[in-house]
């Protein structure tokens, strides 16, 4: 049995000397996907390092020379920033910990010594294939005077914030007889108003006696985009009512921190949102 993990991690250290515990141990999580890298068993797909005085951008879905060389310059700098993006496959019951033995010493010392966590920030998005849902984003130390000590919970929310959202976990449709009194012609203006948003990737099917539409795996470029999206999403529900089924989860990728955002929609077409975000 395997499982592939979605990673997204972002890390900034102040002072890498008084912090060496945390420089060892994400040191030792980087060795670990280098090798992954080596066996392909991992892609990475963004690999940023921001020094002291210089900045090492890799794109590397194997093993190169470019990764070695940012990972000596994480481990050599007194101050670091680093942004780091892949996908692993683990082979259960491997004993491969990924990034998830970092985790587990930044929940032990939140635990015991928040204070000792001041100037070092850590977050981690994360999905694995074996999920339901689109994953999860915790975070630990300080960011702007804020202290985080895990799994960062939704709150409700009125507005979309900017950015690029993505998901394969979203997903509209329908199956319905169009004898049965439904509004057929403004039906499929939505659902093929909705098709746009990925029109690769959807199915339509229209006869005399059955209607079916599915869409998922969409991206929006701008949040107006995703808030178009969900407005098309409550105009099919007022139609149809609990014969549109709707999932409704997107992550934001274009920062340096995952956000995540949940909407659901009601019979009357009207909508919520829950934000889970580090900012």
């Amino acid at each position: 049995m395997s499982v592939n993990y979605v990673i997204r991690e972002h890390l900034m250290i102040e002072n890498t000397e008084h912090h060496s515990v945390a420089m060892d141990g994400m040191l030792s999580h980087l060795s670990l996907l280098e090798a992954w890298l080596l066996q392909e068993r991992a892609r990475v797909y963004r690999f940023v390092i921001h020094t002291d005085d210089k900045t090492y951008d890799c794109h590397c879905e194997s093993m190169t020379k470019n990764y070695q060389d940012a990972m000596c310059a994480f481990a050599d700098a007194t101050k670091v920033e680093m942004i780091l993006h892949y996908e692993y496959n683990y082979r259960v019951p491997e004993a491969d910990p990924g990034p998830f033995d970092f985790i587990a010493y930044l929940q032990k010392t939140v635990e015991n010594e928040p204070e000792s966590l001041d100037g070092l920030f850590y977050s981690m998005y994360n999905n694995a294939d074996c999920n339901e849902g689109e994953g999860i984003v915790c975070a630990y130390g300080k960011k702007d005077g804020v202290l985080y000590t895990g799994k960062i919970p939704f709150v409700p929310v009125s507005n979309i914030p900017a950015g690029q959202w993505y998901t394969t976990e979203t997903s509209v449709g329908c199956d319905i007889d169009p004898r049965d009194g439904f509004d057929m012609q403004s039906v499929e203006q939505v659902c093929r108003a909705l098709a746009t948003y990925n029109e690769s990737n959807y199915t339509l099917h229209i006869s005399k006696d059955e209607f079916s539409f599915y869409l998922n795996e969409l991206s929006f470029e701008t949040d107006a985009q995703l808030k178009h999206f969900i407005a098309l999403c409550g105009q099919l529900k007022a139609l149809l009512g609990e014969e549109c089924f709707i999932l409704g989860a997107v992550t934001e990728i274009s920062g340096t921190d995952v956000k995540m955002l949940h909407f659901a929609v009601d019979e009357s077409g009207a909508y919520t949102m829950e934000l889970a975000s580090v900012d």
